[in-house]
């Protein structure tokens, strides 16, 4: 009787920015314990900026965890306990972009008087948007569209200030 094959992916070996960010978590967590850790402190542990340390992850994600993504989304739509876990994630991603916007704020690399709320709005609705195109798109070009996110980010913080410190319109 001949072997059985098994559908199962050999496995991925970490890329070395991979694990250097991996490794800069553990040491953050063991320093500063799970819940108390920042994406500034792991991004800072790793040598990078925060914003670098979340394109990385946008681009070198399987696109199989893109249409995950939609599927769980899908089902939040129709799944009120599903809705809420989405909410909670969310929760816990904004929590951890509002960290990376006010430290890049203070490091000059974000208008100081950007509206924190709408730019974390716009972020989300355009990474939303990102996964949406990778999960449906097989020849989607993750790099360049990192790119143009990341450009389309760096503009809307131009122009997205807090209505008391000028013009938002």
């Amino acid at each position: 009787m001949p072997p059985i094959a098994t559908a199962i992916a050999p496995e991925r070996t970490p890329s070395e920015r991979q694990t250097r960010i991996l490794d800069a978590a553990e040491r953050v967590f063991a320093r500063a314990g799970f819940h108390a850790a920042t994406m500034q402190d792991v991004a800072a542990e790793a040598g990078m900026s925060p914003g670098n340390l979340y394109r990385y992850h946008l681009v070198q994600e399987p696109r199989e965890k893109a249409v995950i993504c939609l599927q769980i989304w899908a089902e939040a739509a129709r799944n009120p306990a599903m809705s809420q876990m989405c909410a909670a994630i969310d929760g816990t991603v904004a929590g951890g972009l509002a960290q990376a916007i006010a430290g890049a704020k203070a490091q000059g690399e974000l208008p100081a008087d950007l509206d924190d709320a709408r730019f974390l709005q716009a972020v989300f609705m355009m990474a939303d948007g990102f996964l949406c195109r990778r999960a449906t798109d097989p020849t989607f070009d993750t790099a360049m569209a990192a790119d143009t996110l990341f450009a389309a980010m760096r503009g809307l913080a131009r122009v997205l200030l807090r209505s008391d410190a000028g013009d938002v319109s």
